[in-house]
Formats: C-alpha cells, sequence, structure tokens
C-alpha cells in the first residue's frame, strides 16, 4: 500500500513540476523538503542553498519558459507529427485512452490546451494508481509515457540553465523507467504483449 502511495506522490509531483512554473508557495514546498531535494542532487540541494526564494523563482521561470515554452513543447502528438501540430480533438489517441478508461479532461479549465501534454499524461497515472489496474497502468506507460517522455526529458536536461531542472529531469526519467519496470512485474508475462 505504501508503495502504491508513493508512486501517486511522484507522478502528482511530476505533473506539478512540468504543468508550469514553480510558484513561491512550490518553491518554499521544495526548499522545507530537504530529503526529497538530496534524491535530486547535490547540484540542487547547493541551487537552493545559494539562492534566496525571489531569486529561485526568477532562474526556475526563466529555465522553464525557455525549455516548455519557446524551444519545444512538451506534447506527444507536437512530438510524433512531423508538422509539430498538436493534435486536440478526439482523433488525439491519447484522448481516446483517457475516454475509454472514465478519465474526464475539461481543457476549458487549464492552460494546458493538449490532452497529450506531459503534465495531464503524468496526472493520468497518479489517477490510475487508484482507480486502474496494473494492466491499464501498464498499456498507458507503454503505449504513452515510454514512447516519447523519457527522450523528451533527456534532451531537456541537456537543455537546462539549472540544477533544479538537469536534476529534475533526470529524476523523472528514472521514475518513469523504473515504475514501467515494477508494472511489468505486476503482471502474467503473457499480457505483456
Amino acid at each position: 500500500m505504501e508503495h502504491e502511495q508513493n508512486r501517486r506522490y511522484f507522478y502528482a509531483l511530476l505533473s506539478r513540476v512540468f504543468s508550469d512554473i514553480l510558484d513561491p508557495k512550490s518553491i518554499e514546498q521544495f526548499r522545507d523538503n530537504s530529503e526529497l531535494l538530496e534524491t535530486l542532487g547535490s547540484d540542487t540541494v547547493a541551487f537552493f542553498d545559494n539562492n534566496s526564494d525571489d531569486g529561485l523563482e526568477e532562474l526556475l521561470n526563466i529555465d522553464f519558459t525557455t525549455m516548455f515554452l519557446m524551444n519545444t513543447h512538451p506534447v506527444e502528438s507536437a512530438i510524433y507529427d512531423n508538422s509539430k501540430d498538436i493534435v486536440t480533438g478526439m482523433e488525439n489517441l491519447v484522448m481516446q485512452f483517457y475516454m475509454d478508461h472514465g478519465y474526464e479532461i475539461n481543457m476549458n479549465d487549464t492552460h494546458i490546451m493538449a490532452p497529450d501534454h506531459i503534465a495531464v499524461e503524468l496526472g493520468f497515472m497518479q489517477n490510475a494508481i487508484t482507480k486502474e489496474s496494473f494492466e491499464v497502468q501498464y498499456k498507458f506507460s507503454k503505449t504513452h509515457l515510454m514512447s516519447w517522455i523519457p527522450s523528451f526529458l533527456i534532451a531537456c536536461e541537456e537543455m537546462a540553465d539549472t540544477p533544479f531542472y538537469r536534476d529534475f529531469c533526470n529524476f523523472a526519467v528514472e521514475f518513469i523507467t523504473s515504475d514501467y519496470a515494477y508494472l511489468k512485474t505486476q503482471l502474467p508475462q503473457d499480457t505483456l504483449a
């Protein structure tokens, strides 16, 4: 049970960090969680130790904007579509997966305009841990998360200017790939095809 709670927590954390710039409250929460900062890495610990909250907010805002708004689009359909178009309607395969599993996305209540945005996909996994079978989680992870997020975040890690985003992208890749491996152990081998 604790392992499943930890999985939910980390998917929620990943979804939050990749959804928007970190606000002052989020920065304070990171600063107050020394164990999480240490998990991310010593460079991130030093980065938080050597900067005020206002300084962190400015540096992280610039880095997030550069990485996820100006230079890339953290959206699955934009990665796979040669025209770099973001598919937002029912023709979006991720949206169809959500609907097939009773996950409703109200795109009117968010600034994120794509159902296959990295933050929404990670949020689905957070929700699926509570509601869905390991088989559904595995299928979503294999078909969607693993197909693009690790390679996308490795590229972002190289682009990051702050230790926080470098370490966080690395952490996210490690978590998503290890969670996928965990899901594989929870299912009979004949269902993994």
